[in-house]
């Protein structure tokens, strides 16, 4: 008799969690999708100014400080002006380099949070002639304000050490959080 109690307490709750947890996932979903946004848009910018030579002022893909981590200067804040300065003489060196156009190959989002997350991608860089000329990885930290996901401190980085395709699992950490991926991987460590 207690065992079929338990079993209709068990599933009263599921019930009444289950539309929670339906917009919870929804509200996550809706996250990804705008963070996919913003990096489809980040691209974008830099193809527009790899045509035009102008970076343009919209949309904001930056908070109004950035950190940018280099592995040969160490951190360092930018205000956004001054990053977009910084970006501007990028672009211009990879375009006098033989670079005509970038494309995201992979994107990969975590949502650490309500209004934080990680990003961690694989942009490949093209020859006018259409030819790789090379691939980089960029890792990403976001921040979500009332005006939607900026970037607030990024790194660029060898490409094979995207994140997600070495430490993390992508099918298994938006289901069950980094503790979840652990105590899986404790229990078998495969």
């Amino acid at each position: 008799m207690n065992r079929c109690v338990l079993q209709l307490l068990s599933v009263l709750v599921a019930m009444l969690l289950a539309p929670w947890c339906l917009a919870n996932s929804a509200t996550e979903s809706e996250d990804v999708a705008a963070i996919q946004t913003l990096f489809a848009n980040y691209m974008q910018k830099y193809n527009h100014y790899l045509v035009n030579q102008q970076l343009s002022a919209e949309p904001i893909l930056y908070a109004d400080q950035v950190m940018l981590i280099s592995a040969s200067r160490g951190p360092s804040v930018l205000e956004t002006e001054v990053l977009n300065k910084q970006v501007e003489r990028f672009l211009s060196a990879l375009k006098e380099k033989g670079v005509a156009s970038v494309r995201w190959e992979k994107v990969h989002v975590s949502l650490l949070g309500d209004t934080l997350a990680l990003a961690s991608n694989v942009a490949v860089r093209y020859t006018e002639k259409g030819e790789v000329y090379n691939r980089v990885g960029a890792t990403y930290y976001l921040f979500k304000t009332e005006q939607g996901w900026r970037i607030s401190a990024f790194s660029v980085h060898d490409a094979d050490k995207v994140l997600a395709y070495n430490q993390i699992d992508n099918q298994f950490l938006p289901r069950k959080g980094f503790s979840g991926y652990i105590a899986a991987r404790e229990r078998d460590p495969q």
